[in-house]
């Protein structure tokens, strides 16, 4: 597919993602908690390496095993070098699934410093030379750590358990590299980027089998953010200004401006694609005027699926009668950094840095469960940066991008929690 036309380009996006997005549940993903990284045997059994059926597109793949042809086999990969401009090597796998068609793998590539210690509650800082590591190659052959959230309301067999970190600002590229079919260098491949999440606390890039997508000839970028309270937690004030799952993402989308196009990506045509609050953070972006480069849009194309910026939930103060400052406070209350709600903001920002993740997820829970609702208690919020006003009055001043958008919504998107709230609902017996 050589496809011009950008629409088309997102029609196949948000279709692929749609039918993609359930794969999760059945697909081949099986991280090892213990595990630091992926072995080769591990992660050819994550891109289906392992199995021994044909493509669902071969010759040989006949029609009563369609089912079996979900997954299409691949062959042992080989290294593939690619250089990030005045930080080092990204060392990736070139995977081949079809005899002269491979996909380029780079996971878990650094787009910002860990938002670690005095950086915590900061925007995303710029990787230093050598990965600030000090070594110029960087190993990206696995996935890295989730972001901190909270597990406890997902079965397991939806929602795998893995490593987390705050070390977590990592995204992965899935490159089409079909090497029988010359390509002008300057004729990149339209890039897709997908903003996965659920209510600003949950989401991990790795649930997202994107070399499915990728062998249609667009690359795609998956990436993970901050979540929860270490994401959105703000004062209103230069403490913590918030919206630092957003300052992520627009990180995320000037590095692809920067870099991509060495990756076989072409910078000026970027789908940006979200689900649930994925969904309204593409939104919010669009209403930002920090979504621009050098005078030009960081994306091009969007696709809301089950979420925009309009929602109710989408920016906190819509839907509670409580501020954020209010949710900071009690939330500062729960891990012990002040009991006074006169308390300096800057001080209870102090003591928040020093306390260890899980602190922060377990008190995260408990402020929601305080205000009744299945949206989180941290979101996007008005900061006067990223966001000047809410969604409705930027829209009705006409302050948006004007873009290419498909909107829509997943049907039984919610299905995965409800069935654990049923079976924790309290039931008595009428005699």
């Amino acid at each position: 597919m050589h496809a011009n036309n950008l629409i088309q380009e997102a029609i196949l996006t948000a279709t692929a993602i749609l039918f993609f997005s359930i794969l999760p549940v059945y697909g081949q993903w099986d991280p090892k908690k213990d595990d630091p990284q992926w072995d080769k045997p591990r992660i050819k059994r994550t891109v289906g390496a392992d199995q021994k059926f044909p493509p669902w597109d071969a010759p040989l793949c006949p029609p009563h095993t369609a089912g079996y042809c979900l997954l299409p086999p691949y062959y042992p990969y080989d290294v593939i070098k690619r250089s990030v401009k005045n930080i080092g090597m990204v060392l990736g796998r070139s995977l081949a699934y079809m005899p002269y068609r491979y996909i380029n793998l780079f996971l878990g590539v650094p787009y910002a410093k860990p938002p670690v210690y005095e950086r915590r509650f900061m925007p995303p800082q710029d990787v230093g030379p050598n990965w600030d590591y000090g070594d110029p190659d960087w190993d990206a052959s696995y996935y890295r750590d989730a972001c901190p959230q909270e597990l406890f309301r997902y079965q397991e067999r939806y929602y795998t358990k893995r490593n987390m970190s705050e070390d977590c600002l990592h995204l992965n590229i899935f490159a089409p590299n079909l090497t029988d079919r010359p390509r002008n260098k300057n004729q990149n491949y339209p890039i897709m980027v997908l903003v996965v999440g659920d209510d600003y606390k949950d989401g991990d890039s790795m649930l997202y089998p994107a070399h499915l997508i990728a062998r249609k000839e667009i690359l795609v970028i998956t990436f993970n953010y901050r979540l929860g309270a270490l994401g959105f937690m703000t004062t209103l004030d230069s403490n913590s200004p918030g919206n630092y799952g957003l300052m992520d993402t627009l990180k995320v989308l000037k590095w692809i401006q920067m870099y991509i196009t060495e990756f076989g990506g072409d910078p000026n045509k970027v789908t940006l694609v979200g689900h649930g609050s994925g969904a309204a953070m593409v939104g919010i972006l669009m209403l930002s005027p920090q979504s621009y480069y050098k005078g030009k849009p960081l994306f091009h194309q969007a696709v809301l699926m089950s979420g925009s910026d309009l929602c109710d939930w989408a920016t906190i103060g819509t839907i509670w009668n409580a501020n954020a400052v209010t949710y900071t406070r009690d939330f500062g209350r729960l891990v012990g950094c002040g009991f006074d709600y006169d308390q300096d903001l800057a001080f209870l920002v102090r003591c928040l840095r020093g306390k260890h993740y899980e602190e922060v997820v377990n008190a995260t829970a408990s402020v929601q469960k305080r205000y009744g609702s299945l949206a989180g208690p941290f979101g996007p919020v008005v900061d006067g940066f990223i966001l000047t006003d809410t969604p409705a009055n930027l829209r009705a001043s006409g302050k948006y991008m004007k873009i290419k958008v498909i909107a829509g919504i997943t049907l039984d998107a919610g299905s995965y929690i409800v069935e654990n709230l049923v079976k924790n609902i309290p039931t008595i017996e009428i005699e």
